[in-house]
């Protein structure tokens, strides 16, 4: 039966109607599967390069069943109207199909292009943000880390964690960056229970790895700035759930939670330190650095 829809040797009906629908179910069935599969993977959302096989993995496995399901149906269609010689119905048949080819193109290139674009970027170490820095501060205890945080930055991060296990403070001053780099910046925090502490400004991602700090300390003049999360310009409702959840396991309260990953990401929430202690975000506000050396 499959070698006759792929000839056009079948019914228009049963290759237009029956086929669409069986294709239809079949591709999103695969692409509902790789998307159970990348969530299963812990180390997915901070590695580009997986990122890369999940764009690759759904493209290649839909696109085919999609291609042998329009060639059938086109050649079908084709067959029905020259034998016939009415082709009102099969014509329209024809517009519909090459309709959705155009619009299958559009989604690709939508979807998969910018995705694996993204993940490229982020391969290569986000080559268009300055590089970021990691310092040593009084005896090899406390640790800086600057700029934008990338996964390099986060790899930087844990081997100096790594060679320095005696460091029980952690500096951030970041603009945002990575999710997934923070994410995994948070989790080596955690592991050694360290004290994050704000001295100027922690945006966006750099939030995220903050929170994995044992206790969490910012200057009075500090600022931390909060947003929704985005993929592809689009509000990922998933990941600002999961942080949210992250976020009550550390203590937080719902209510900041709810506002700090609601605002949208032209207008970046920033908190007072009022605010920040009061929602146990931040553990205490301290008047000056030199308060945690």
């Amino acid at each position: 039966m499959l070698s006759d829809h792929y000839y056009g040797k079948l019914s228009l009906e049963r290759s237009f109607w029956l086929g669409g629908l069986a294709q239809a179910i079949t591709v999103r069935g695969i692409a509902y599967l790789v998307f159970i599969l990348s969530n299963s993977m812990s180390s997915f959302l901070g590695d580009p390069y997986l990122t890369i096989i999940y764009t690759a993995l759904t493209f290649g496995l839909t696109i085919p069943i999609f291609l042998f399901w329009i060639v059938g149906a086109f050649r079908s269609a084709f067959r029905t109207g020259t034998s016939s010689g009415a082709w009102l119905w099969p014509g329209s048949a024809i517009v519909v199909l090459t309709s959705l080819c155009l619009f299958e193109v559009g989604t690709v290139y939508m979807e998969s292009v910018p995705d694996i674009s993204d993940a490229y970027l982020a391969a290569a170490g986000d080559p268009e943000w300055p590089s970021g820095s990691v310092s040593l501060r009084d005896h090899n205890t406390v640790v800086r880390v600057h700029g934008h945080i990338t996964s390099a930055l986060s790899g930087l991060v844990r081997k100096t964690l790594e060679i320095y296990p005696g460091v029980s403070t952690v500096i951030l001053s970041s603009p945002g960056g990575r999710l997934g780099a923070a994410e995994e910046m948070k989790k080596e925090f955690q592991l050694r229970q360290v004290t994050t502490l704000v001295e100027d400004e922690c945006d966006s991602a750099c939030t995220v790895a903050f929170l994995g700090g044992r206790i969490r300390l910012m200057t009075s003049a500090a600022k931390l700035g909060f947003h929704a999360f985005t993929q592809d310009g689009e509000i990922t409702d998933d990941q600002d759930q999961s942080l949210r959840d992250e976020g009550l396991r550390a203590g937080v309260s719902k209510e900041f939670l709810e506002q700090a990953y609601s605002a949208k990401l032209s207008s970046v929430w920033y908190p007072t330190p009022r605010q920040l202690a009061a929602s146990r975000f931040v553990t205490d506000v301290i008047s000056h650095p030199a308060s945690v050396r």
